[in-house]
């Protein structure tokens, strides 16, 4: 399943990202997650390797990383961005979690 959440504003996302995302994720049990830059947009910045704390805050304000304005309409009510949740259906998560049967694992 795929759920797309769009930011209402540049400091909701922020809000977002700092306090969803930093406070860590229970589905993760102890494994690192680390966000990397990829892509044509990301190499025309000069963004790459892992994601950096105060080069993402500038893209939520329509800066690019070295301060320039990153579009040319800097409008208030923009939506900086979206987030892209993949899930599987809840019977299969409760599949693995009755019988932990490693091909569910492996599929999920």
């Amino acid at each position: 399943m795929l759920r797309i959440t769009s930011s209402e504003s540049p400091q909701a996302a922020k809000e977002y990202y700092g306090q969803a995302l930093s406070r860590g994720d229970y589905y993760f049990q102890g494994q690192e997650i680390t966000g990397h830059w990829n892509g044509r947009a990301a190499a025309s910045l000069g963004l790459d390797g892992p994601v950096g704390h105060e080069d993402f805050l500038r893209l939520m304000d329509n800066l690019r990383p070295d301060g320039r304005q990153l579009t040319a309409r800097n409008v208030a009510n923009r939506r900086p961005g979206y987030d892209f949740t993949f899930d599987v259906p809840k019977s299969v998560s409760l599949l693995y979690a009755l019988g932990h049967e490693e091909r569910v694992l492996s599929a999920m």
